[in-house]
């Protein structure tokens, strides 16, 4: 326990900063009085357990001084289709490579001045950025300047490459994603089987390859003495591990295995488990503590310590009930964060995930098996494929899932600790006081299904999707959006809009209104039309006015000009106690226009007009409507050069706050409804 301790100490420094302070406080100090009270009488245990929480809470904080010459050498320590990472000095740098052929161990000079990593990320879609910052990735190097110096002998992309291109795009994409933990979300497959949420909790927490392990253990008992039985299939599967190198979930259940045969083998069972593990743990944060800040950590490693406890907590039962209790309190333990992965609850998604099970590992075995001999098994694979695609389509027909409200992250805390007390009460055996825990247990999580915000919540929204503009106003029930945005790359209504508004538990739009026919405005209006309840739709100048509850919008603009972003139309809507000026992609000539109609432009939040361009926001428009926020909708590093810089100048010479979605992302006004 003494191990645990002291893991759970260095973890809640590390992550102290990257939470909500009070939260933080909070939670390290009930940690910091229970450890002191069940460690009073073990002062060099307790001096550790504090040591590793004031570690925790400067490692991250120590500058990495920069170095006067732009020349790094290093080694390759993930590596990707269009990228790789690269570790130089204790620290990591994205490097973007189209058809990158590096792999993880070689060894490369780059000459290149470190820039920040400026990647587009979309509303609801994954984080790429994110995933970098999560990994210690904040800088990035050019490509242009390359010397390698070593190669790795392990050309694994290539023996993948091989391998896969002997199979079918159904079979190569179910073995990407199954042996090889490569998804590719493009393709119908993994999409359907993200989408039932499948693949996430298995990928994260290792859990099928600990099942490989065990499997291959049990069969070399019947030949084998245990001792050999019990280090063998970890040798037998060592090159197929390779593969997966940077999977924490699978490195976890490999340092796991060896020091749980040392321990039996060689230290004749000196430590428990939990301190096994808690040790293997504390060992991986020492190697990167970034590891903290990512799923398959806290999964994985939080799964082991969930199981540990439980199955203490339910050693009076028979084994038969305990094989019951154990999947549901899995499921509880996931519940929240596979929730929050999906953006919604899905009522058979238990059933679903044990279902899958069988199948996922028999796929996985015969592809393994077919990887080892150097023989495709194309037929077996195919039908095997065939099959999973059978399952995971019946799957997808009887799927019910509730969209679950974004708020849920606030209720994470309360969950966790209600759950961790049922624990607690379970092992004391306090079964009254578990029957009364459980109703706030199961409430936290109803409560994030109920729509509460639909009823008592008024909000406008400028949902970041890249460069384009899309406008929610919500007046409690009463929905409009002005513009769509639009991507040739993928489907903005159905990968960015539709998740956003589920988020928001969002059911339907009273009215979708297309300012223009620029495709960085209306691109997704056909597939959200197609793929939601939006009762009506608007893009004419004669369909206004219109009122939709509380929100009253009337066209401004009645200018004729070339152009057509010179017909854009322009909205001035009163709402929140705020006038909020839309102004689409409305040019100069446009607003010239108006001010010389002494058409009524004033207002205290501005959408910037055309994501900033120089062809909008002159001076005289801004004298006229009198911002004191600005909103501009555009991309990271856009070929455009949005926003120009003469705008911002403007901007800030009339004191305006700007706003950015390419840097905030999602920018919401929200109040409650009167």
């Amino acid at each position: 326990m003494s191990w645990f301790f002291i893991l759970i100490g260095f973890v809640l420094g590390l992550c102290f900063f990257r939470n909500n302070i009070y939260v933080s406080i909070t939670i390290s100090s009930i940690f910091l009085v229970f450890s002191l009270f069940r460690l009073f009488r073990k002062k060099k245990i307790l001096m550790s357990v504090l040591a590793m929480f004031a570690l925790g809470l400067i490692i991250p904080n120590i500058p990495i001084a920069h170095r006067g010459s732009f020349e790094y050498s290093g080694i390759v320590v993930e590596s990707k289709e269009n990228y790789f990472i690269f570790l130089s000095e204790f620290k990591k740098y994205y490097v973007y490579e189209e058809k990158n052929s590096k792999e993880i161990g070689d060894y490369l000079i780059i000459c290149s001045k470190p820039e920040d990593v400026v990647v587009n990320t979309y509303e609801s879609q994954f984080s790429f950025d994110e995933y970098l910052s999560n990994k210690g990735v904040k800088e990035s190097l050019s490509s242009k300047d390359i010397t390698i110096k070593w190669t790795s002998p392990f050309r694994m992309k290539a023996i993948k490459s091989n391998f896969l291109n002997h199979f079918d795009e159904d079979t190569k994409a179910m073995i990407s994603a199954l042996l090889f933990a490569d998804r590719d979300y493009e393709h119908s497959s993994t999409k359907m089987m993200s989408e039932l949420n499948l693949i996430f909790l298995f990928s994260a927490s290792g859990i099928y390859f600990s099942f490989l392990l065990k499997g291959l253990e049990k069969l070399f008992k019947f030949f084998l003495k245990d001792r050999l039985a019990e280090i063998f299939p970890l040798v037998i599967l060592s090159p197929y591990s390779i593969f997966l190198f940077n999977k924490i979930g699978v490195m976890r259940v490999i340092f796991l295995t060896l020091l749980k045969y040392l321990n039996k083998h060689v230290l004749k069972k000196r430590f428990t488990y939990l301190t096994i593990l808690s040790f293997t743990a504390l060992m991986f944060l020492v190697i990167d503590y970034h590891l903290i800040y990512q799923s398959g950590y806290y999964i994985g490693f939080g799964l082991s310590f969930i199981l540990i406890f439980v199955r203490t907590s339910l050693s009076f039962l028979r084994k038969k009930h305990q094989a019951i209790l154990i999947p549901v309190f899995i499921y509880l333990f996931m519940l929240p964060i596979s929730n929050l992965n999906a953006g919604s609850f899905h009522i058979f998604g238990l059933l679903f995930q044990t279902l899958s099970i069988p199948f996922n590992e028999i796929f996985i075995t015969f592809s393994l098996i077919s990887f080892y001999v150097g023989y495709p098994f194309r037929i077996i694979l195919s039908n095997l494929t065939r099959v999973l695609l059978l399952v995971y389509s019946e799957f997808s027909k009887t799927d019910i899932h509730i969209p679950i409200g974004d708020y849920f992250k606030y209720l994470l805390i309360p969950y966790y600790v209600l759950y961790i007390y049922s624990i607690y009460l379970l092992e004391s055996k306090r079964f009254p006081h578990l029957e009364i825990n459980s109703l706030p247990l199961v409430s936290t999580v109803l409560i994030s299904l109920i729509p509460i915000r639909t009823y008592i919540l008024n909000a406008v929204y400028f949902i970041n999707v890249g460069q384009g503009d899309s406008i929610l106003i919500k007046n409690k029930d009463n929905i409009v959006m002005i513009d769509t945005g639009g991507n040739t790359s993928f489907d903005m209504a159905k990968e960015t809009l539709i998740p956003f508004l589920n988020k928001k538990q969002i059911n339907h739009i009273d009215l979708l209104i297309t300012t223009h026919d620029d495709f960085d405005h209306s691109g997704a209006s056909a597939s959200l039309i197609d793929n939601f309840n939006v009762k009506s739709y608007l893009n004419r100048r004669d369909d206004f006015p219109v009122k939709v509850g509380d929100i009253y919008l009337e066209n401004l603009n009645t200018f004729l000009g070339k152009d057509k972003n010179d017909n854009s139309l322009v909205f001035n809507v009163d709402f929140m106690g705020k006038k909020f000026l839309f102004m689409g992609d409305a040019s100069i000539e446009t607003e010239k226009y108006m001010i010389a109609n002494n058409i009524d432009l004033d207002c205290d939040i501005l959408k910037v007009g055309h994501h900033g361009s120089n062809t909008s926001t002159c001076e005289e428009f801004l004298n006229k409507a009198t911002p004191k926020e600005a909103i501009i909708s555009s991309a990271k590093k856009n070929k455009y050069g949005h926003p120009n810089k003469e705008v911002i100048e403007r901007l800030n010479k009339h004191n305006i706050k700007i706003r950015q979605t390419s840097i905030e992302g999602t920018i919401s006004y929200v109040q409650l409804a009167s």
